[in-house]
């Protein structure tokens, strides 16, 4: 894993502020109060929502007991963990929408199974016809596409509360899809080749639970096939995660190229999503003492980060964004 901060972004896309909570998230040397007790400058202190003594960075980023009771506590719809993770979740489904029409705008696939659809092959005079060579030519062109090559018809959705506001149906599978308790992030599918992709479903963890979030919702989301209806086929089950500090997995460059995203769209969007984490868990740090917690949905959009209710924003608006 690559902590991916380059002169360009710390000079034209971070502020002062940002830059150095980054570098000190990433080597733990943040005045945490375990830090602080470690160095021999504080001899006490508890967690400003729990009560927890000497609390980690890990416990303020992602194990608060006062966090994940949020929800009922303060009667809000997402915890400020879970702000996060839909703040990545929306530049992601902003990026998966764009690319499925783009997709959905390319020539019809050939129906190998309708001689009228199926694509002409001129042979020389004299020469055996290869169907071989044929067969390869459209697998080769179409290879960039991943797992939306054989459909023009996608269509996605994804559990983002400001996606499904009244009168908007509440996010779940389709009913002439299939069914499942799982509650997964989003899906994509056709109902042309009824073609079902699980996910992308994500995970904004701590940089050490990576592999182990990604193992469980593996897991948790493997048997996605036998919920779906007769006729319909799962085509791909996509996890991928987003480190709370910008640091991304193999796997979440590898999802992105299966959606038909090129080498140079998947770094963008890495990088995108890296700032989208790093921006909330600033926020989340400045009000780690602050029991209140409200933000609206932060994202990243056509190459600028945007909160939802607001302009435009600035690296320099993250410190007044948290008052």
């Amino acid at each position: 894993m690559q902590g991916d901060l380059d002169w360009n972004k710390l000079l034209y896309h971070y502020s002062e502020k940002l830059v150095q909570f980054v570098l000190k998230a990433q080597l733990n040397v943040l005045p945490t109060l375990d830090n602080l007790k470690r160095w021999g400058i504080s001899t006490s202190g508890k967690c400003g929502l729990c009560g927890k003594p000497f609390p980690t960075l890990c416990h303020i980023f992602a194990n608060c007991e006062a966090v994940l009771a949020e929800e009922q506590a303060l009667g809000v719809s997402e915890n400020r963990y879970k702000w996060r993770h839909n703040c990545v979740l929306r530049t992601l489904a902003e990026a998966i929408k764009a690319k499925l029409t783009w997709v959905n705008s390319l020539p019809p696939v050939p129906n190998a199974a309708d001689p009228l659809l199926r694509p002409v092959t001129f042979v020389k005079a004299g020469a055996a016809p290869s169907t071989l060579r044929a067969a390869s030519d459209k697998v080769r062109s179409d290879r960039h596409l991943g797992l939306l090559a054989d459909a023009r018809d996608w269509i996605c959705d994804f559990d983002l509360p400001e996606f499904h506001l009244p009168p908007r149906p509440s996010f779940g599978l389709p009913a002439d899809v299939g069914a499942t308790s799982n509650r997964i992030d989003s899906f994509i599918l056709s109902r042309q080749t009824r073609s079902f992709i699980a996910g992308p479903e994500l995970t904004v963890p701590m940089e050490e639970n990576l592999d182990n979030q990604h193992s469980i919702k593996t897991k948790r989301y493997g048997d996605m096939a036998t919920h779906l209806l007769g006729g319909w086929r799962l085509s791909g089950l996509l996890c991928l995660e987003m480190g709370c500090r910008g640091v991304d997995p193999p796997s979440f460059r590898a999802v992105l190229r299966q959606l038909a995203f090129s080498p140079k769209e998947v770094s963008q969007l890495r990088d995108a999503c890296a700032y989208v984490a790093r921006y909330c868990s600033y926020l989340i740090w400045l009000n780690r003492y602050k029991r209140d917690f409200f933000c609206p949905r932060v994202y990243w959009s056509d190459g600028r980060i945007k909160m939802d209710n607001r302009s435009v924003l600035d690296a320099a608006d993250v410190e007044r964004s948290a008052l």
